[in-house]
């Protein structure tokens, strides 16, 4: 985005609804795909960051400290985000949050519209 700290498909408003109580930031997106290699090169190539082999998976590290991984197609959807990492400034109370929505799943993370959410 010009400049970057814009977000134009959030609307001009965007910043009043900021709420940074609960999520400090996005830290990591997970892609699935078919073939998960050539999604990392492909994604490697635009954002002239290497990616690397990761346990079965690949990953790009930002700048900023997050990463983008790159994995297998595991639940049909096809290719496209899998998963986020956020960094909540209370982990506890947003999964406590999560539980009292339904939202809540085995192991601590959260399933919202197909995408499970991982907290740091």
């Amino acid at each position: 985005m010009n400049p970057p700290e814009s977000w134009r498909w959030a609307g001009p408003r965007w910043r009043e609804a900021v709420r940074t109580d609960s999520v400090r930031r996005i830290a990591g997106v997970e892609l699935q795909a078919d073939d998960p290699a050539a999604m990392a090169r492909r994604w490697a190539d635009v954002l002239a960051t290497p990616a690397r082999a990761d346990g079965g998976d690949y990953a790009i590290a930002l700048k900023d400290g997050g990463a983008i991984r790159f994995g297998k197609d595991r639940d049909g959807r096809g290719e496209g985000v899998s998963g986020l990492v956020l960094e909540a400034a209370d982990p506890a109370r947003v999964r406590e949050r999560a539980k009292a929505r339904g939202w809540l799943r085995e192991g601590g993370a959260i399933a919202l519209c197909g995408v499970r959410i991982s907290l740091v």
